[in-house]
């Protein structure tokens, strides 16, 4: 039996959290699939979340989704009332790591920060 400092993985260096600029400049975003099923279709959630404030916008949406659906839902229901942000932060979801995300990104000077998964296998 090995002991416990051992076999556990060294802690990685602290980052810095920037203080956003303003409202809605830092966003995170995850999806929350796997729910039941609505009169809609809808079985996801995709959630946006303020950095500064911590206030949310919850959206229905598929698990089938595509970056191309997310691109929209993220034009739709945060850039058209809170303008672009300044950073996006999300996991490793292939949604948010497609070359439409990269380019959309890149046009509009768009930062971003990959969170560390919740549930890692490797723990």
């Amino acid at each position: 039996m090995y002991p416990l400092s051992s076999v556990k993985k060294p802690a990685g260096l602290l980052q810095q959290l920037l203080i956003p600029s303003r409202r809605w400049a830092h966003v995170s975003l995850d999806f929350i699939t796997d729910l039941p099923l609505t009169t809609t279709g809808h079985d996801s959630i995709l959630v946006m979340v303020d950095a500064l404030t911590k206030v949310a916008h919850f959206v229905p949406a598929k698990k089938s989704f595509t970056a191309a659906h997310t691109v929209e839902l993220l034009a739709n229901r945060l850039i058209r009332y809170h303008g672009f942000p300044e950073v996006l932060i999300s996991d490793r979801d292939p949604r948010f790591q497609s070359d439409l995300w990269n380019q959309l990104c890149h046009r509009f000077n768009i930062k971003r920060r990959v969170s560390p998964y919740a549930h890692s296998s490797d723990d």
